[in-house]
């Protein structure tokens, strides 16, 4: 989780983009190796409410006063996830003075506060209530998405390196938990890279879900690195995929969407990859699904249940058909 992205700011110009974002040293008596923090903190003059603790390490925590949040983790922690707007925005000054800043200890990040609801639990209260996600916030989310997606095709660079983006996408990772995976990995990698490969490399967030995304901004930015522009608009749609509808497992998944639905969200990014004279996302769909599958798959020992399931599905639609 990281510094508030907006969607206003998103669809500015680039110097004219507004973030709030701050990192400083903890005070000493939270230089600890922490595994539960405390139900409050007071920094800088201001007291915070603990929100959750990262599954990741660190925490997440709201101002009684004033709508800020604080994310506390360790200074590595901090400047990863700062790098996604720093190196978006190519602001060079405000990179060199997080790297420099010797904070030792936690380090924590204040920014604005997003809204009480992510997007996945407006879409899990709408698919309660009415059967279905309603229209009219769907609509919204694509709204955000968009303006993720034409950010990233303003700022593109060089051409995508096939071994970071199979880093990035936990190939490595899912190799090693899966050593009878590894041939038809190796095949299917290079089948699908040579389709997302035709897309230009942007910044991509990897973690791209509707929980991580809110109608005035994004979070979660601690997996960002360089990848195919319209991963994340893929990524944006399929990810709850991944999780069962129901069934005795740790986590199932609250909502789905109506065929409808995918196909008039799929005819908007094809609509405005077509306006940046790039191949419609459409055309690329498995193999972005292939990539966020791996993604899914990796690093879920926690959940056992859940990780056999994914693995189950995984193999079903990727790799039989190798």
């Amino acid at each position: 989780r990281n510094v508030l992205i907006s969607t206003e700011a998103m669809r500015e110009e680039i110097d004219e983009v507004q973030l709030i974002h701050r990192i400083t040293p903890l005070p000493h008596s939270y230089y600890m190796d922490k595994t539960d923090w405390p139900t409050t903190l007071s920094i800088e003059g201001e007291t915070y409410t603990l929100l959750a603790q990262r599954r990741q390490g660190g925490a997440i925590y709201r101002a009684i006063d004033t709508d800020r949040i604080l994310r506390i983790g360790t200074p590595a922690g901090m400047e990863t996830e700062n790098r996604f707007p720093g190196r978006w925005l190519n602001n060079d000054s405000y990179r060199k003075t997080i790297r420099d800043r010797d904070i030792g200890g936690f380090a924590y990040i204040l920014e604005e506060f997003l809204g009480e609801q992510h997007f996945g639990a407006i879409f899990a209260r709408g698919f309660a209530e009415e059967g279905m996600i309603p229209t009219a916030s769907l609509e919204e989310y694509g709204s955000v998405i968009r303006s993720l997606l034409r950010s990233q095709a303003s700022h593109t660079s060089g051409p995508l390196d096939p071994d970071a983006f199979r880093r990035s996408t936990h190939i490595p990772i899912l190799r090693n938990e899966r050593p009878d995976w590894i041939t038809v990995l190796e095949r299917a990698f290079e089948r699908h890279w040579a389709t997302v490969s035709r897309y230009p490399s942007v910044l991509t967030h990897y973690d791209c879900n509707p929980y991580n995304a809110y109608p005035k901004g994004m979070i979660d930015f601690e997996t960002s690195g360089a990848g195919p522009w319209g991963y994340d608009a893929v990524s944006a749609i399929c990810a709850i995929g991944w999780f069962p509808e129901a069934g005795d497992f740790e986590r199932t998944g609250a909502y789905v969407y109506t065929d409808e639905q995918i196909a008039a969200y799929y005819h908007m990014l094809d609509t405005y990859a077509l306006e940046k004279n790039l191949p419609p996302i459409s055309e690329a769909r498995e193999a972005f699904e292939f990539f966020r599958g791996v993604w899914a798959c990796a690093r879920m020992g926690d959940v056992p249940k859940l990780q056999a399931w994914r693995y189950a599905r995984f193999e079903r639609i990727f790799l039989e058909r190798i």
